[in-house]
């Protein structure tokens, strides 16, 4: 019982989204652990996202559907991420349709070591967002 919270990581924070504005009713909050705001700008990291024949339409349609989260969202994001910069985090806060959004940004974190550079501010941030929304 409780609230349903919905997480991704990386990659997996493009299905967390499309999860939680597909069932936003369910979804008690969203966790996003280095996730990213345009799926198209994630394809444009590839070197074969130069020959993605519709990236504006798939950037567009990834704001679209953050703009429809309402529900409470956290996102946690390392401050030197070189895999998917800070700035997308930023994007994503600006954006999201949520009134209760939070930004952790993990001082000196990159992409892969936010638990080992910031272990306490994680799951503090975490436990906090999930037991205050109970």
């Amino acid at each position: 019982s409780g609230p349903l919270f919905v997480m991704g990581r990386s990659l997996g924070s493009l299905s967390a989204v499309e999860l939680a504005s597909s069932y936003p009713q369910e979804t008690g909050g969203l966790i996003l652990e280095s996730g990213f705001a345009s799926a198209g700008r994630l394809l444009g990291y590839l070197s074969y996202a130069f020959r993605f024949p519709h990236l504006d339409e798939f950037e567009k349609a990834s704001l679209e559907n953050i703009r429809s989260i309402t529900m409470p969202v956290l996102l946690i994001h390392g401050e030197y991420d070189e895999i998917i910069p800070h700035e997308q985090a930023q994007v994503f806060y600006q954006n999201v349709g949520s009134k209760d959004k939070r930004l952790l940004t993990i001082p000196g974190a990159g992409h892969n070591d936010l638990l080992l550079v910031g272990m306490e501010q994680y799951f503090s941030a975490i436990k906090e967002f999930v037991f205050g929304l109970e």
